[in-house]
């Protein structure tokens, strides 16, 4: 079932205010939490008209289906943009397959990419020895250690996630409408062209 997510700003408001126990922030800092958040990984452009949303997990079967689906879209209306948002649901292998892809967009994000492609090709579960494999296949033989970083963006996407209503991976937001569940690309373009028609 799509749903609406007009008031997705104020949720994610008060998600920060929570957080931080600090006065509550601005709404622009709300929308930054969700589409601009510099920990969170992102494909095409910084400036875009519109970003998706997506939460994902390395471990879903369906999420590997619609991440090249995603890339098409990025490719085909370079004025859309996708946050990637990872919510490992499925198992300790998609935890520290997420913390791994994170911690490489804090330190190499331009190797992002090639990582984040080739732990989404694997069929069927990650191991600690296929998360390794995909380091070294992507061009990225080791990392530094990357302290809270990478875990703070997790808990931060998972209380975004329960503040939305996310039940399960993929679910993405695409204008104001939240999806869950993986589309097909008609379906997945008719909503691009729905939501940046619905731009200003």
């Amino acid at each position: 079932m799509i749903k609406s997510v007009r008031y997705f700003t104020v949720v994610a408001v008060l998600l920060l205010a929570t957080l931080a126990s600090i006065r509550a922030p601005s709404a622009s800092q709300g929308q930054d939490l969700l589409f601009h958040n510099p920990a969170t990984p992102r494909l095409g452009a910084a400036d875009a008209k519109l970003t998706l949303v997506v939460f994902t997990d390395y471990n879903c079967p369906y999420c590997k289906r619609l991440d090249p689906l995603l890339e098409q879209i990025v490719s085909r209306y370079p004025q859309v943009a996708v946050a990637i948002k990872i919510l490992p649901f499925k198992g300790e292998s998609a935890h520290r397959a997420a913390q791994l892809a994170l911690t490489l967009w804090r330190q190499q994000p331009e190797r992002f990419l090639a990582l984040h492609r080739t732990l989404m090709s694997k069929r069927g579960y990650h191991s600690a020895g296929s998360l390794q494999e995909a380091l070294q296949r992507s061009g990225n033989g080791s990392l530094q250690p990357d302290g809270p970083g990478s875990i703070q963006e997790l808990r931060d996407t998972l209380m975004l996630a329960q503040a939305l209503g996310v039940e399960g991976t993929p679910t993405m937001i695409i204008g104001n409408q939240l999806i869950p569940g993986a589309l097909e690309y008609e379906q997945l373009e008719q909503a691009v062209q729905a939501a940046l028609a619905q731009q200003p």
